[in-house]
C-alpha cells in the first residue's frame, strides 16, 4: 500500500513541475508577441511618415493649388518650425515614436492624421486634412 502513494505522490509532483515550466513559457511567449507588435506599429508609423514627409516635399515643389493623395496606417501628428537651416517637419506617433524632416514649406498643424489624406499647398503653404 505505501509504494502505491508514493507512485501517486511521485506523478503528482512531476505534474506540478510541468504545469510550472508551462506557465514559464507561456508568458515568455506573450512577452515576444507584445514586443513584435511594438515593433510593427513603429515599422508602420515611420512608413507611413515617411510618405507623408514625402508628400510635402512633393507638393512644396509642384507650387500653390497643387494636391496629393497619402494612405496612412497608423495615426500621425505633423507640426513644423523654423529651424537653423530652413522649415523642419517634426512626425510624432501614438507612442514615442517621432521623425524630423527637412521641407521647404511651412506645415499647418494636423494632429491624429490617419487613413487616405490629402496634402495641399496653399500659397506656399502646407495643408493637410482627412479625405
Amino acid at each position: 500500500m505505501a509504494r502505491k502513494g508514493q507512485a501517486s505522490l511521485e506523478y503528482l509532483l512531476i505534474s506540478a513541475v510541468a504545469l510550472s515550466l508551462l506557465a514559464f513559457s507561456a508568458s515568455a511567449l506573450v512577452g515576444i508577441r507584445d514586443m513584435a507588435l511594438e515593433g510593427a506599429a513603429a515599422a508602420s508609423f515611420r512608413s507611413g511618415a515617411i510618405s507623408l514627409a514625402n508628400a510635402i516635399s512633393e507638393a512644396c515643389a509642384m507650387g500653390d493649388g497643387n494636391r496629393l493623395e497619402v494612405a496612412l496606417g497608423e495615426a500621425v501628428s505633423v507640426e513644423s518650425h523654423m529651424g537653423d537651416g530652413g522649415w523642419m517637419a517634426r512626425f510624432t506617433g501614438a507612442g514615442n515614436d517621432s521623425l524630423v524632416r527637412p521641407c521647404r514649406c511651412e506645415v499647418k498643424e494636423a494632429r491624429g492624421l490617419s487613413g487616405p489624406i490629402y496634402v495641399e499647398n496653399e500659397d506656399g503653404k502646407i495643408t493637410i486634412r482627412e479625405r
